[in-house]
């Protein structure tokens, strides 16, 4: 069985999405996206900067796994590879600390959830990516929407780009 994660991170990730609400209620639901993209791509930057260095893959594809699996292990998701293609990986993510955070705050999860891995946790990690590599592509399949739910993921290399 997997250790529950630092604890104090749970509580962040309580006050963020806390503060996310507040930043909905006082802006609308437009004014608060515009200043979450923006804060996606200006951390993006930062992470793939990051990131680059310390990456050892060299196959772009499992260099995009490297990084993913740096940025949620580092926040304290549990997940893993459970699909291997030629251009894409299929994940499953079984345990997500912001979907217990989200549950802390008294969000409603079912909705919220998919709101949070659409508009912040998908969009950077896909910032990452494509600092990184312009054909790595990240597909949400599907989003947990209850405690025992997982979420699913498709990592893929675009050969178009």
């Amino acid at each position: 069985m997997r250790a529950e994660p630092n604890p104090g991170a749970r509580r962040a990730y309580t006050l963020l999405f806390l503060l996310i609400s507040e930043m909905v209620e006082q802006l609308g639901t437009d004014g608060a996206l515009e200043a979450v993209e923006r804060a996606v791509e200006r951390e993006a930057e930062l992470l793939a900067g990051e990131l680059r260095g310390s990456l050892s893959a060299s196959n772009p594809l499992e260099r995009g796994l490297e990084a993913y699996g740096e940025l949620m292990g580092s926040i304290g998701a549990g997940f893993e590879v459970v699909e291997r293609g030629g251009s894409s990986l299929t994940i499953r993510v079984d345990h997500c600390p912001y979907y217990e955070a989200l549950i802390d705050a008294s969000i409603d999860c079912g909705y919220f959830l998919g709101g949070v891995c659409r508009n912040i946790v998908r969009p950077l990690l896909e910032a990452v990516l494509r600092h990184l590599d312009e054909r790595l592509r990240l597909e949400v399949e599907a989003v947990r929407e209850a405690a025992e739910g997982v979420c699913i993921l498709r990592l893929s290399l675009n050969s178009n780009n």
